[in-house]
């Protein structure tokens, strides 16, 4: 899979924001990349898998990864994904 973006511009009340949202599927080719993907980010989504252990656990090698190129106040949402599935590897705490 290669990775995908999404370029959109929104409108929220009276101002408009851009969004720029960048899928790699979490694979370590992009992350030579990674510079380029942040630049400018106002804001960071991680979203993993609650039926993968393991795509779990890269959440924080996501956050230290966004940490070193993102500006410190910079807000990072973390969400799990495909939480109507019955097989969940992740507990919801």
């Amino acid at each position: 899979m290669d990775a995908s973006c999404l370029d959109q511009t929104v409108k929220v009340g009276n101002q408009s924001a851009k969004l720029v949202i960048w899928d790699t599927a979490g694979q370590e080719k992009y992350h030579a990349l990674n510079k380029v993907y942040y630049n400018g980010a106002k804001g960071a989504l991680i979203v993993y898998d609650v039926t993968d252990k393991h795509s779990f656990e890269r959440v924080k090698t996501w956050l230290i990864e966004l940490r070193k190129y993102l500006d410190e106040d910079t807000p990072i949402l973390i969400a799990g994904n495909k939480s109507d599935m019955v097989n969940k590897a992740v507990k919801p705490e």
